[in-house]
């Protein structure tokens, strides 16, 4: 059984190295979970690393808060097609699917942070989109979606470079995907989380580079 209000003060950072973590089986068989943060038990806000072993299926259901999701391993398909690892996906509010994988995938997903207006689906092949210069020469990212609210992007840090993040109003959230990621000088491992809280300067490098998924939030959420 999952853990029930988890890490929900958002005061505090937190870093959650998630390969320490043991699997928890979900209500559908065959799919397993790892808990970042959560609000209760099976509704409400929730960040998960979340495993469909082959074959696995969940059954149909909405998404009433909308559901946010990066394909980390594998292969996720549901009504909308089959999205391969590196897809970045938004379903908006109201959004129903009824999610398998043929083969197994490993996704990092968060529920019930989307507003009820102004959202609209989003598919994004970060195998295929572009990448663009940073501020200074030490990463390149792709920006995958940015309103007022919020700014979600994919950041390249090249060996041997590091930078200065600033939270904003709300915060930053970092996932590793790829090489150990060096943050505020200790090393860590690709599946970590990180949450941040208002104004926290965050200083990320990496040795042999990195990449990380990484969320501001620019306001507080309603």
């Amino acid at each position: 059984m999952l853990s029930v209000k988890l890490n929900m003060d958002f005061s505090q950072p937190v870093i959650v190295e998630t390969g320490k973590l043991d699997w928890v089986s979900s209500p559908q068989s065959g799919v397993e979970r790892r808990a970042l943060e959560r609000e209760q038990e099976e509704s409400g806000l929730a960040t998960s690393i979340v495993c469909f072993h082959a074959g696995a299926s969940f059954s149909q259901h909405t998404h009433t808060g909308g559901e946010e999701f990066l394909v980390l391993e594998g292969t996720f398909s549901d009504e909308n097609g089959d999205f391969h690892q590196g897809s970045y996906v938004r379903n908006p509010p109201g959004t129903q699917h009824k999610p398998f994988s043929a083969s197994g995938c490993v996704i990092f997903v968060k529920l019930c942070r989307m507003k009820p207006e102004g959202e609209v689906a989003i598919y994004i092949d970060t195998n295929e989109a572009e990448w663009q210069r940073g501020e200074d020469a030490g990463y390149t990212f792709q920006s995958l979606y940015e309103t007022k609210d919020e700014r979600v992007q994919l950041v390249a840090l090249l060996p041997n470079s590091a930078i200065c993040v600033q939270a904003q109003d709300r915060g930053l959230e970092i996932l590793v995907i790829e090489g150990e990621l060096n943050v505020n000088g200790v090393d860590y491992a690709p599946m970590t989380w990180m949450r941040f809280p208002v104004d926290a300067t965050v200083n990320v490098a990496s040795h042999a580079g990195s990449k990380y998924w990484c969320k501001h939030w620019l306001s507080q959420p309603s």
